[in-house]
């Protein structure tokens, strides 16, 4: 299945046990598992472990610890943990879609685009209208940054695509000072240049977050 697992990892009690039952190279999340059908951290999280984690801070610490230990043995063979290994294949699938006849025929259009904030007290949204085919780094740089008020290139940012729990944004810029952070929160990020927003919005009625 393409995952390779180090004889000396003593974390791999810690991993999902998706990596261990499911193929990345034909895996898809089931929507119906998670609240409101929104697939988060490439799906490779049973939706229980992304409701509460019972462990708390030190339980995270732990893990976070657990890893660290273990990375040079996999970096002595030219890998990441199991977990990055299938997530990259997760990557590999997506890029072939994202460059697929069907996102570039839906590049030809226009996007009308809510841009909304979530779990705000007031209802704070913009409403633009931009090419299909406009990257994603130039969307939120050129586009979501300025109407929303925000700083260019200062805070990190991605974008989740529900359907599949896809994160993608700036994996090869770390001039934003919280990119530092994208490990603990999402695991690993797909690169947005190239990935235009026809990728992401697919058709009428599409959400991503």
């Amino acid at each position: 299945k393409n995952i390779r697992v180090h004889p000396d990892d003593k974390s791999t009690h810690m991993y999902s046990s998706i990596i261990y039952t499911e193929d990345p190279n034909t895996y898809v999340p089931d929507r119906t598992e998670y609240t409101n059908e929104r697939v988060e951290k490439w799906g490779i999280e049973p939706p229980s472990s992304q409701e509460s984690d019972d462990g708390g801070i030190e339980s995270f610490i732990s893990k976070m610890m657990m890893s660290s230990n273990t990375s040079w043995e996999y970096d002595m063979h030219d890998l990441e943990n199991p977990e990055m290994q299938f997530i990259d294949v997760l990557i590999g699938r997506r890029s072939k879609y994202n460059n697929s006849d069907e996102i570039t025929a839906a590049m030809k259009f226009t996007h009308v685009v809510r841009i909304e904030m979530c779990e705000c007290e007031n209802d704070v949204w913009r409403r633009v209208r931009v090419p299909s085919g406009i990257g994603l780094s130039v969307f939120h740089d050129q586009v979501v940054c300025p109407v929303m008020g925000w700083s260019r290139g200062y805070h990190g940012y991605a974008f989740e695509d529900p359907r599949d729990g896809t994160i993608i944004g700036p994996s090869k810029n770390g001039a934003y000072i919280d990119t530092m952070h994208v490990p603990m929160i999402y695991k690993k990020v797909m690169d947005d240049k190239g990935c235009p927003l026809a990728a992401l919005l697919a058709k009428k009625g599409d959400v991503a977050y």
